[in-house]
């Protein structure tokens, strides 16, 4: 009986099996999708590279400059206007949206709120809405004569303001359009953060008598802290591909006051067929996006190591 005890206390190993076939199966499932990879994703990016060292307009051969396209830039008074009229639009942008969509989710975060879900939606509509549609309609809204804003702003005593006509002005109505369309999108990722906080962090904070102010920033703020950051990395890249609306608003002017890096380098490409100058940027554009990445990275691992 013992050794029958014994017997029947031994772990029974399950015998694996091995498919011959397995590995060809799994290579059929990738196997499209490194192609598509390989065609549309990491050929062009070498391709641009390349071509970034040669002056090409699209027939004949490549000639090799090195690094003249990449000095070009530095050198070029417009392009390096451009990524000043990026930061300006960029930067208007990130101001408005983080404070306004972060005030937006903490207003809707409150579950007695009635209809809180029907606010959310509303707000999240403009970005819903394709950006050359409400670039279009805000130019109607914007016009100098006949729009409905100096319209609107003539019952009290402003006269009609050449919103598209002058840089001030017309970069302002970017930023405006621009925060109008991303500001629903902002709110949602405050408002994924603020479903995460813990209720007994208020919980406890309640017995020991903190009022709203001191939770929002004792509590609130620095729990959704990565969030923040998280929203102005993404909010910085999605500046720097800047060109839909300028570019159906203004094309760019007026005195290429609106005009971005984005638009500048599609136009020296495709417009001006310099191939080579327009992938200098491009690359340098990307290299500064991997850094602003990388940025990320480390702000949410430094957190992490101190939380």
């Amino acid at each position: 009986m013992k050794t029958m005890g014994n017997v029947l206390r031994l772990p029974l190993r399950r015998k694996r099996v091995y498919y011959p076939y397995h590995r060809s199966a799994i290579l059929q499932f990738v196997l499209p999708f490194l192609v598509l990879y390989v065609v549309f994703r990491l050929w062009p990016v070498v391709y641009a590279i390349a071509l970034s060292f040669h002056e090409w307009q699209g027939l004949g051969d490549w000639n090799f400059v090195g690094f003249r396209n990449y000095v070009r830039f530095f050198t070029d008074t417009y392009a390096v206007s451009t990524v000043v009229n990026t930061l300006i639009m960029g930067g208007g942008e990130l101001l408005i949206t983080i404070p306004f969509g972060f005030a937006l989710a903490y207003l809707l975060a409150d579950r007695k709120l009635p209809a809180r879900g029907l606010f959310r939606t509303l707000y999240f509509i403009p970005r819903v809405v394709a950006l050359p549609v409400g670039a279009i309609v805000f130019t109607l809204m914007l016009h100098h004569d006949v729009g409905v804003v100096n319209y609107i702003l003539s019952f009290f005593g402003i006269g009609n303001i050449p919103w598209l006509r002058t840089p001030g002005f017309a970069r302002l109505s970017v930023i405006m359009v621009r925060s109008w369309i991303g500001l629903g999108f902002v709110m949602i990722y405050f408002t994924a953060g603020l479903e995460g906080i813990p209720e007994d962090l208020y919980e406890s904070a309640d017995i020991d008598g903190a009022n709203g102010l001191q939770k929002l920033f004792y509590i609130t703020i620095p729990m959704i802290r990565r969030v923040f950051v998280f929203v102005g990395i993404i909010g910085t890249v999605g500046a720097f591909q800047l060109f839909p609306v300028p570019f159906m608003m203004t094309q760019g002017g007026p005195s290429r006051a609106t005009t971005p890096i984005m638009m500048y380098m599609l136009t020296r490409g495709i417009g001006h067929n310099q191939y080579g100058f327009a992938s200098a940027m491009a690359v340098l554009l990307v290299l500064f996006l991997g850094i602003l990445a990388l940025v990320q990275f480390r702000i949410g691992g430094r957190e992490r190591t101190i939380g």
